[in-house]
C-alpha cells in the first residue's frame, strides 16, 4: 500500500482496497491515509500535523503550538493540541491579557478547546466586555464551559440572563451540566418560548442535557420551528444520548418537511449513536429520496448497495456526513465513501477526511 502511494499510484491502491474484505478494507484505509500524509505538499503542513495528531502522533506538536501562539489556523491547531493533552493557556496567556483586538480574539478562540484556571480571569474579562466583538464573547462563553469552576459558572449564568442572543445561547449551553437537576430544568423550560431562535435552540438542547430522556416530550414546540437552528442544536445533543425516546425524536426530525439542514443534522446524530433504536431508524433511510440521507443510512445495506450509495456523483461534498459515520458504527460505509470519492477531492479536503478517519481508527504500525 505504502509503495503504491509513494509511486503516485493512488488509484491502484484504492482499487486494491475496494477488492478486499470488509475488515481488511477498514485497516487498509488507515494504511493508505498515513501513506498519503507522508507525501502531501508542504503548504498543507499545519493541517497535516493536525491530522497526524488526530491519529495520536505527537511529532508535529511544536508546529501546532507555534500556530496557536501566533494566532494562525487557531481552530485546527488548538483542537489538535487538545487531543494530545497539551495545555493551551501558556501559548496564549500573554495575548489574552493584552489589548483588545484580533490577537486577543484568537487567544480566546483557542481556549474553547480547553481552559485552565490560569487563563480564567482573562476569558471572564472578554466574556463580560460589552465592547468586544460578539464572536469573541461567544468564544469566551464556550471556553468557560470547558472548565468546572465556580467563577466560570457564575459568569455563564450572568451572560445567559443578560447578553445579546448569540452570547446568551452559547452561555446557556456551555453552563449546563449533564443531569443538572430540577432547578435547571425549570429555568430552561421557561426559555423554550424565547423570541430569538438561537436562544430557543440552546435552551432546548440544554434541557435535554440537564434532564435526559424524560425531557424529550417537553420539546413539542420544536416541530413548529421555521428556523433550522433550534432543530440543529437539538439534533446534536440527541446524538449524545442513547434511549428510545431520544432516538424517536431524531426519527421525527429526520423526516421533517422543513429545512434540509435539520434532516441532515438528525441523520448524522443517528449515525454517531450506537444504540439499537437509533440503528433501526437509520436503516429506514436507505431508500430515502435524498442521496446524502441514503448514504447516512447505508451502513445496514449489503456491500454492493452500500458502495452504490457511497459512490453517488454528488457525494464528494458529503465530508461532514462521512465524519459522522466514521465516528460511529458505520465505518464500513465511511470507508466505502472515502475510497470512491478520494480521487475527486482536493488536497485540503483529503487532509480533512483523513484526520476524521484517524481520530477514530485503531493504531497501525506505520
Amino acid at each position: 500500500m505504502r509503495g503504491l502511494v509513494a509511486q503516485g499510484r493512488e488509484r491502484a491502491a484504492i482499487q486494491r482496497l475496494q477488492a478486499v474484505g470488509d475488515d481488511d478494507r477498514e485497516q487498509g484505509f488507515s494504511f493508505l491515509a498515513w501513506a498519503w500524509l507522508d507525501g502531501v505538499d508542504a503548504e498543507l503542513g499545519l493541517s497535516v500535523a493536525a491530522a497526524r495528531a488526530a491519529g495520536g502522533e505527537r511529532a508535529g506538536a511544536q508546529k501546532l503550538s507555534q500556530a496557536v501562539a501566533q494566532g494562525k489556523q487557531v481552530e485546527t491547531a488548538a483542537r489538535a493540541l487538545a487531543r494530545l493533552a497539551i495545555p493551551l493557556c501558556p501559548l496564549v496567556k500573554e495575548k489574552l491579557e493584552g489589548p483588545a483586538g484580533a490577537a486577543r480574539g484568537a487567544a480566546v478562540a483557542a481556549l474553547r478547546f480547553g481552559l485552565d484556571r490560569e487563563c480564567l480571569p482573562g476569558v471572564v474579562a472578554v466574556a463580560q466586555d460589552r465592547s468586544a466583538p460578539e464572536p469573541q464573547r461567544v468564544a469566551a462563553a464556550e471556553a468557560l464551559g470547558t472548565l468546572d469552576d465556580p467563577e466560570a459558572r457564575k459568569t455563564l449564568q450572568g451572560l445567559a440572563n443578560d447578553a445579546p442572543p448569540a452570547i446568551r445561547a452559547a452561555a446557556l449551553l456551555a453552563g449546563t451540566r449533564p443531569d443538572a437537576g430540577r432547578g435547571a430544568v425549570f429555568r430552561l423550560t421557561a426559555l423554550l418560548h424565547e423570541p430569538a431562535p438561537e436562544v430557543r435552540g440552546a435552551a432546548s438542547a440544554a434541557l435535554l442535557r440537564a434532564g435526559g430522556e424524560a425531557m424529550v416530550s417537553q420539546l413539542f414546540l420544536l416541530h413548529k420551528e421555521k428556523d433550522p437552528r433550534p432543530g440543529e442544536a437539538v439534533a446534536k445533543e440527541l446524538g449524545t444520548m442513547k434511549g428510545e425516546a431520544s432516538a424517536e425524536m431524531l426519527g421525527k426530525l429526520v423526516h421533517n418537511k422543513g429545512d434540509r439542514r435539520v434532516r441532515l443534522a438528525a441523520a448524522r446524530a443517528l449515525a454517531v449513536r450506537r444504540d439499537q433504536p437509533a440503528r433501526k431508524l437509520l436503516a429506514n433511510l436507505a431508500d430515502n429520496q435524498d442521496a446524502e440521507l441514503r448514504f447516512l443510512g447505508s451502513r445496514e445495506l449489503d456491500a454492493q448497495k452500500r458502495l452504490a450509495a457511497a459512490s453517488a456523483p454528488e457525494g464528494q461534498a458529503w465530508r461532514v456526513s462521512f465524519a459522522a459515520l466514521a465516528a460511529g458504527p458505520g465505518r464500513l460505509a465511511a470507508v466505502d465513501w472515502a475510497l470512491a470519492q478520494f480521487p475527486k477531492l482536493d488536497p485540503a479536503a483529503r487532509v480533512e477526511i483523513v484526520g476524521a478517519w484517524l481520530a477514530e481508527a485503531k493504531p497501525v504500525e506505520k
